[in-house]
């Protein structure tokens, strides 16, 4: 028989979460990280918001092996946020103005480039213990003293009870 060598190579075209090609087929993700994802068709990907929650994805990947994009839609497939980039990361960010599926598209050159994708998600900002202070009506009484983690998400209003000649530093 005649020697030979051989070499294999097995070249990344699709990851697990194929076939995510468009809306219906979208692939349930979760707040973290994926690594060794293959952008070589559109991939769609889904995931649940509740309301006020700001969600954001970063992708990270070689420009140099194929440009990738991402885009952000809601629940009734409007585009809600994209990164057009042309280096080796996109983000973008949704505020879900209620409970909302959402809808993340990766797309790009479709040569078979790795990607990471990063969701971090943040709980919305409630309001502080002092509202509804947004009247003079409603001005939440205070004191001499601090006031930490104040949130102004609208209007404050506080009173203060102080004598005639008394100076007043906020």
């Amino acid at each position: 028989g005649n020697a030979y060598d051989m070499t294999i190579t097995i070249d990344p075209s699709e990851d697990e979460y194929e076939e995510n090609d468009d809306f219906d087929s979208a692939a349930l993700v979760s707040e973290t990280t994926y690594e060794e994802l293959v952008q070589a068709d559109d991939d769609y990907y889904t995931i649940y918001l509740y309301e006020g929650e700001t969600m954001t994805v970063d992708l990270t990947f070689t420009d140099d092996d194929g440009d990738i994009d991402l885009q952000i839609y809601n629940s009734t497939e409007d585009l809600m946020d994209e990164s057009i980039g042309i280096i080796d990361t996109e983000q973008a960010t949704y505020v879900a103005p209620a409970d909302d599926v959402v809808f993340i598209r990766v797309y790009g050159s479709d040569n078979g480039n790795l990607y990471s994708m990063t969701i971090t998600i943040v709980p919305p900002i409630s309001d502080d213990s002092y509202e509804d202070n947004e009247e003079l009506s409603s001005a939440s009484a205070v004191s001499a003293t601090t006031y930490n983690n104040l949130v102004q998400l609208d209007d404050d209003l506080y009173k203060i009870d102080v004598s005639a000649g008394q100076t007043i530093h906020v």
